[in-house]
């Protein structure tokens, strides 16, 4: 007789593959769902190809790794599928993993200048493996933050989406360089940020408690995923930046939307 934790685990696996179902159809939401699956029987690390339906291009995310979880969030639990009230132009992408979010956005809106960040070097060259056929989207290895500073990783062996960074107290040329929103802005010669996407695992704190007030107003819409479990005062930073300031907030899956009203 099945005992119970199988019949639980089983359970949970039916209902995933109805969510690959009703997201892809039945057929390609099945083999996308067995072909997800095959980087259990991998290496850890091994990179595995997956072709994604609606995608001109298959993404690369190394088995066991937080990249299916990542891969789960963006393209079957739609995490990102909010809407925004005009076509966006220009995207920053902070915190961009492997590029999943960054080919999102390319394939949703073909005709923006997207900007992807990333700290950290492993994640940033497959970040640039997975979005080289996509023109529109310019890859940099360098952290969002308040302005122009040097930082380093502070858990170095933390999962691949899960890395913070810090004050780096190295020398310049060890340090990883982070820019503000209004640096770049500025490479959009100064012309709004229609979508700010976040996700840099804490360092939004520092990027909403300083100098916000140079580049709000350049922007849109922001998309962040808020940190307190990992740096306390996230939210609270969020929320008193946007106190005088018209806006319309809500939640989709792990991310805090904030349309901003002119």
């Amino acid at each position: 007789m099945p005992t119970k934790s199988f019949i639980a685990s089983l359970s949970d696996v039916l209902k995933r593959i109805q969510k690959f179902g009703k997201r892809f159809g039945h057929a390609r939401g099945l083999l996308l769902w067995f072909r997800l699956r095959q980087h259990v029987r991998k290496q850890q690390g091994a990179r595995h190809v997956v072709q994604v339906p609606g995608l001109h291009h298959p993404v690369t995310l190394r088995a066991m790794t937080s990249d299916v979880e990542v891969f789960h969030q963006i393209f079957v639990d739609g995490e990102l599928e909010f809407d925004l009230h005009m076509l966006p132009s220009r995207i920053i992408d902070a915190g961009a993993n492997i590029g999943l979010a960054a080919v999102y956005f390319s394939s949703r809106f073909p005709e923006a200048k997207i900007l992807a960040l990333e700290v950290e070097t492993a994640n940033f060259e497959l970040l640039r493996h997975n979005t080289a056929f996509y023109p529109n989207i310019t890859c940099m290895k360098k952290a969002l933050w308040s302005g122009p500073a040097n930082l380093s990783i502070a858990n170095p062996t933390a999962e691949s989406m899960s890395f913070r960074v810090s004050p780096s107290t190295k020398g310049d040329e060890e340090g990883i360089l982070a820019v503000g929103v209004k640096d770049l802005a500025e490479m959009f010669e100064g012309r709004r940020i229609d979508l700010l996407k976040i996700d840099i695992e804490g360092a939004e704190k520092e990027v909403f408690q300083h100098g916000m007030n140079q580049w709000i107003d350049q922007v849109d819409t922001i998309a962040v995923e808020l940190h307190d479990r990992f740096q306390p005062g996230c939210h609270k930073a969020l929320v008193d930046s946007l106190k005088d300031r018209s806006h319309r907030m809500y939640k989709l899956g792990e991310y805090t939307i904030i349309d901003l009203i002119p």
